[in-house]
């Protein structure tokens, strides 16, 4: 309530109590991250969201906040450990590769070029609807790029593989 009520330091407060009390039982420390991410204290919102994962290791929002709030921290190590492990699973890559490509766009003069290299050097299949996080970046990119017909040709032939993908139908 206290956040939403844009009260925010005494959300922060409340998500540190919940995470003192019982850090696996509820998602306030990546609350907590996000909190202290969005005010710019990179460290403070590293260290809540290496708590949090520590009590849920899996979680995927988890781990895409880890790889921001270390890329933000100047902690690039950290952040490629956790691209590493988000593109282990097959179903997360295209996650990982937008991310990926995402981070080293932020802040490059030539951010949208390099991001647009990134997701076409990656294996990845963009026809396949589980990589549509990797193709959105791509064709935000490319729109960018003003390379409108090669954002066209792309999705044109991941609608030609998949018709019924309504990632695909929105992008």
């Amino acid at each position: 309530a206290a956040e939403h009520m844009g009260d925010f330091d005494r959300a922060i407060s409340e998500y540190r109590e919940s995470v003192r009390a019982n850090p696996a039982r509820t998602e306030a420390g990546l609350k907590l991250a996000e909190l202290y991410y969005l005010q710019g204290h990179f460290m403070d919102a590293l260290d809540a969201v290496q708590r949090y994962m520590q009590a849920h290791p899996g979680d995927v929002d988890g781990i895409l906040m880890g790889i921001r709030v270390a890329h933000k921290a100047r902690r690039f190590g950290i952040a490629s450990e956790g691209l590493t492990r988000l593109s282990e699973k097959p179903e997360h890559a295209g996650m990982a590769v937008a991310e990926h490509a995402t981070l080293l766009a932020e802040g490059n003069p030539d951010g949208a070029a390099t991001a647009v290299k990134t997701v076409e050097d990656s294996d990845l299949d963009l026809t396949d609807p589980i990589n549509a996080p990797a193709l959105r970046v791509l064709l935000t990119y490319l729109a960018k790029l003003e390379e409108h017909e090669k954002a066209e040709k792309r999705i044109g032939s991941a609608l030609g593989a998949h018709p019924e993908s309504a990632v695909f139908n929105e992008l």
